[in-house]
């Protein structure tokens, strides 16, 4: 698979809403939508170090 068919695929993502595609500092990121909601167990939770996207 190469990096441009990934980044197709991360677009879709993108364009249907179950990812936001930013970048911050300088890197890429994603934050899935909604991951709270599906993600089991929640014990594990700890603080990102990963800047969250900044909305406009």
């Amino acid at each position: 698979m190469s990096a441009g068919q990934i980044d197709e695929m991360l677009q879709s993502l993108h364009d249907k809403r179950f990812i936001v595609r930013y970048s911050a500092n300088g890197s890429n990121y994603i934050q899935i939508n909604n991951f709270s909601k599906y993600r089991n167990p929640q014990l594990y939770r700890r603080c990102s170090q990963i800047p969250a996207p900044e909305f406009q």
